[in-house]
């Protein structure tokens, strides 16, 4: 008995209750992927769940699995545990996001400048108890460590984005802004340099950009798809009825 997908259906499905042609297409996408080298988690009656651990992995193996009608289907709970959802029925297994809070950073990125804290606290003990000339050293570490711990924690800390009525207010580093939804023309999450980490930028009508922030791959892509509902939905002509 093969593994249902419990996360993408509201009950679970077994491959021996599915019809023939259903069997047809999973057993060639499943000898396909052990041929490829890639790994298969779970399936159902039309969809799969395969391991993917960065955004250039996703992107390869949605575009080899397309051939077998497979779509790739977003979702921050596979994605955080470096898999990738597939379906054939895309509209039936989209999960929902509405749920997944992006007014402020994930709960993870918000421990990150605690980290640092703590080494400069330790860094600085370590340099005030150590008996040897180079206790020094110690101190300035703890010292770099502070600098990024302030740096860090303003920039993490210090943002918030609220959706409003006139437009999306915006807190980068303790300060706020509003930019109205008529001035902007799209939203897009860019890759950047640092491995993982997207960019989500607002495309204005001055032909200018406004970066929103950098964040992992997966919280950038959920605000991205919010923010491109809520400007479709602004943009839309007023009908009289």
């Amino acid at each position: 008995m093969s593994k249902p997908v419990e996360s993408v259906v509201t009950q679970p499905v077994y491959i021996h209750d599915v019809r023939k042609e259903q069997q047809d297409w999973l057993r060639e996408a499943r000898r396909f992927c052990r041929c490829v080298g890639i790994g298969v988690s779970e399936w159902g009656a039309d969809s799969l769940i395969v391991e993917a651990k960065s955004p250039d992995r996703v992107k390869q193996i949605s575009s080899q699995l397309r051939q077998f009608g497979l779509s790739p289907i977003e979702n921050e709970d596979d994605a955080g545990a470096g898999l990738l959802l597939l379906s054939r029925n895309p509209a039936a297994t989209r999960p929902n996001k509405s749920s997944v809070g992006t007014s402020r950073r994930p709960w993870d990125a918000q421990i990150v400048p605690l980290l640092w804290g703590a080494g400069s606290i330790v860094s600085f003990r370590t340099g005030i108890n150590s008996p040897t000339p180079s206790s020094w050293l110690f101190a300035a570490f703890g010292a770099v460590l502070l600098l990024v711990f302030v740096w860090d924690g303003s920039r993490i800390w210090g943002w918030r984005l609220e959706i409003l009525s006139e437009g999306i207010r915006l807190r980068r580093r303790f300060r706020w802004n509003v930019i109205p939804w008529e001035d902007i023309r799209a939203v897009d999450a860019v890759p950047i340099w640092v491995r993982d980490q997207e960019s989500v930028v607002l495309k204005l009508v001055t032909h200018t950009s406004e970066s929103l922030g950098t964040f992992n791959f997966i919280f950038a892509r959920i605000l991205r798809d919010r923010l491109k509902v809520e400007i479709t939905r602004r943009h839309e002509p007023v009908t009289n009825s």
